[in-house]
Order: structure tokens, then sequence, then C-alpha cells
């Protein structure tokens, strides 16, 4: 094997002869010495289309109409006076307060604009003019107090009214409930019970010991039996009831009675409250 040095001068004298024989054609040979890479055209250059990046901008949405507050006027009261918070209150029975710009506004800052026209007038003025402006203002705090109290004298006054309508319902259902319970009261003294001492016993020997038993007895008895116990001015009903049940009022009722059957109506109907046929 040839060394390394031996075959580049081998390939140098071959390219001479040849180049001494053909001048018109050149052979070149790539020399194993030099840089077979050749560096890039860079006149050459690619046509790359370069798009302009769209930038994307936030969108804007319409401004909504502002819309005032609704309120009826005449569910606010006319104040009396003057001044920014007052001019507001106008505003807003008017309904014309905005809202937005109400919840944006500096109170503060707009109060003292409103009052800076007056607040020079007062400086400048006599003292004569401040004391009847300061009481002129005295006035409308007054009224505005008295203004305060009167509607809540009106807020009682309505209030007691209803309090006067809901005891007069009252009262009408405690005398409903006074009529039954007086009713109530002579069903019991229809059932009561004397104690044994007290019993009445009648002409055929029977006792009775209850205004309810005496009934039942009446209906059980003929005329004739009756009679046995109430003639003119004797009645032993009547006196039975007086001294056994002390019932004054039943008692006195019961001696302008004269027949069995109109003695057991009066029961009925005015102790016993249960009309029962007549036997």
């Amino acid at each position: 094997m040839f060394k390394r040095g031996v075959r580049v001068g081998l390939l140098k004298n071959f390219q001479k002869v040849i180049s001494k024989n053909k001048p018109e054609q050149s052979l070149n040979f790539p020399s194993v010495i030099e840089d077979s890479i050749k560096p890039a055209d860079v006149s050459v250059q690619p046509n790359l289309e370069i798009k302009p990046v769209e930038e994307k901008r936030p969108e804007v949405k319409p401004v909504k109409e502002v819309k005032t507050i609704e309120i009826a006027p005449k569910e606010l009261p006319d104040l009396p006076g003057d001044g920014f918070f007052l001019h507001l209150y106008g505003q807003l029975k008017a309904g014309k307060l905005e809202k937005d710009k109400l919840s944006a506004e500096d109170l503060v800052k707009s109060m003292q604009e409103y009052w800076h026209n007056d607040e020079n007038l007062i400086k400048h003025s006599s003292v004569s003019e401040q004391n009847k402006w300061m009481i002129e203002h005295e006035i409308s705090d007054t009224m505005e107090k008295l203004t305060v109290l009167e509607q809540q004298w009106k807020m009682k006054k309505i209030k007691v009214e209803q309090l006067k309508r809901d005891l007069e319902l009252i009262e009408k259902g405690i005398t409903e409930e006074s009529i039954s319970f007086k009713k109530l009261m002579k069903k019991l003294k229809f059932h009561q019970e004397v104690s044994q001492d007290q019993f009445f016993k009648l002409f055929s020997g029977r006792e009775i010991k209850s205004l309810n038993e005496l009934m039942g007895a009446l209906k059980m008895m003929d005329d004739a039996s009756f009679l046995n116990h109430v003639t003119g001015d004797r009645n032993d009903f009547a006196d039975w009831v007086l001294g056994a049940l002390k019932e004054k009022t039943i008692s006195l009722q019961m001696r302008s009675v004269k027949t069995r059957k109109e003695l057991i109506s009066f029961l009925e109907e005015n102790i016993r409250h249960e009309p029962a046929p007549l036997v």
C-alpha cells in the first residue's frame, strides 16, 4: 500500500500531464485535502411570505341608557325647607334621580358646591340677615320635627282605631259566650241534685231530688195528682225550688203557672232549652 503522501504526489503529477495534453479542457479533481463542502449561496433567498399579525382588540359594548329610579311621587310626602339633600329628595319625588349617577357622586362635595353661593352670601351679609337666616332654618327644622311627630301620631291613631275595632269584636264574642254560659248554668241547675234531707216528696210517695226528675214526674202524673200540689195560691213545687235549690227567680215564675202542661213547658223552655212534646 501507498502512503498518503505518495498518493497525493502521484495525483498532482497526473493532473499536470493531462493539462498539457488537453489545454482547452481542464479537469479539476477535488483534492482530498480541500474541503468538499462548498459554502451556501446566500444570494438566493427563499420566497417566504410574511403575514402581519392581527391584533385582537377587546369588544366594546354599547353604553346602556341610564334608567331613572321609578318611584311613584304620590308615595312620598312633601318636606318643608331647602338644602342639597332636599333638592335630591325633590328629584327622587319627581322620578328624575339617576341611580348610577347618584352612586358615583361625592355627596359631600356636591353639598359644598350647592351651598357655595349661600355661604358667600352669609359671610358678607349683615348680622341681622345672618340671624334672620338662622331663625328661618330653626323654624324649618322645628316644622320638620312637627311633621315627623304628626306622622307618628297618625300611625298611632290608626293603630288605636284598629285596636278599638278588635276590642269591639272581642267584646261581642264575650257577650255571645256569656249568653252561652248562662244557658249552660241553667242546664246545670236543671240537673243539680239536692241533699237527701231536701228531697221533694210527691203525694204518691215518690221522692224528687232535681228539676230534671220533677219534669219527668210531671209528665208521668195526671192532672188530679198535680192539683194535690198546686191549688189557688199554693204551689208546693215553687216552694221547694226556693227552699232547696235557692232559685228565687225560677220560684216566682213557677207560681204563675196553674196547670201541669204549662209547668212542663216552662221547665223545658226556660231551664232545659230542649222542648219536648207534652204528654
